[in-house]
């Protein structure tokens, strides 16, 4: 049959027109799975490029005498955090933010180790900023990008070195703690007991963090808070009341000479506290 003949070109016309609705609805089966099937899976993606996930830290349990009197507690503080981006991009933020910290080679060293070791995770440069360092990178917050001035419950011992042998310091969770199973479930960057009483309680003085999010821009720019579903509050730790005495530390503490090495012990003979 010749090319040109009725027949033959009403033939090919019916396949070209088939072939075009086959791929029409092709396309539009995919358009339906795109839009439709797979919009949450878009939303999700998109919501995790303009949103960042920020730990909202909890406050410390207070800790009392048998008396009431306070021995350490919490005061506002903060903290520099990095948010996660590229280490070579980590590392010329902390370069620049070395004049402004303080920050040494050593301590860079040991902040890109954790950055390699936890990559999706902030970095917590330093955790108890002085308010002058803080009000320097406020007015320079342009200059930092991914830079978060993190408010932070800061721990104050108000009875000093009288009681500092016995409740302890905090510090930050190392690997090595992170590996004990003691902490687990801590995430770098906590805030831990390190000696004492604050890290006998841990469990109970730490509490829950909460979670907060930010918006930020491609350049991962802070833009502003986010309030919407998935948020939550923190819920601060245990208080916890001991046995010993503030006044009577105090005087032992006062009266024991300084060229002398020792203790003083007292027990209560009713229910044996120390």
């Amino acid at each position: 049959m010749r090319l040109d003949h009725p027949i033959s070109r009403r033939s090919r016309a019916w396949g070209g027109a088939l072939a075009v609705f086959v791929l029409m609805g092709l396309l539009i089966l995919a358009f339906f799975r795109a839009q439709v099937l797979g919009s949450s899976a878009w939303a999700f993606q998109s919501d995790s490029n303009r949103l960042r996930a920020l730990d909202i830290p909890a406050p410390r349990g207070t800790i009392f005498d048998r008396n009431d009197n306070i021995l350490a507690d919490n005061v506002p503080g903060y903290s520099v955090v990095l948010l996660p981006d590229r280490q070579d991009t980590i590392q010329g933020r902390l370069e620049r933010l070395r004049p402004h910290l303080g920050l040494t080679d050593g301590l860079i060293a040991r902040l890109m180790e954790r950055v390699r070791a936890y990559p999706r995770q902030p970095l917590v440069v330093k955790v108890n900023a002085s308010f002058e360092e803080v009000s320097v990178l406020e007015e320079r917050r342009s200059e930092f990008r991914g830079l978060e001035l993190d408010p932070r419950p800061r721990r104050r011992y108000l009875a000093g070195e009288v009681f500092s042998h016995v409740l302890g310091y905090l510090g930050e969770i190392n690997v090595q703690e992170l590996e004990d199973s003691v902490f687990a479930g801590y995430e770098p960057g906590m805030i831990v007991g390190k000696e004492g009483i604050e890290v006998q309680y841990e469990r109970r003085l730490q509490g829950a963090k909460g979670i907060r999010y930010v918006e930020v821009d491609a350049l991962g720019r802070i833009l502003g808070p986010f309030d919407g579903p998935g948020e939550a509050p923190a819920t601060p730790g245990q208080d916890l009341r001991l046995n010993v005495d503030l006044d009577l530390q105090r005087w032992v503490h006062k009266i024991f000479p300084d060229t002398m090495r020792g203790a003083v012990v007292a027990l209560d003979v009713e229910d044996g506290g120390i």
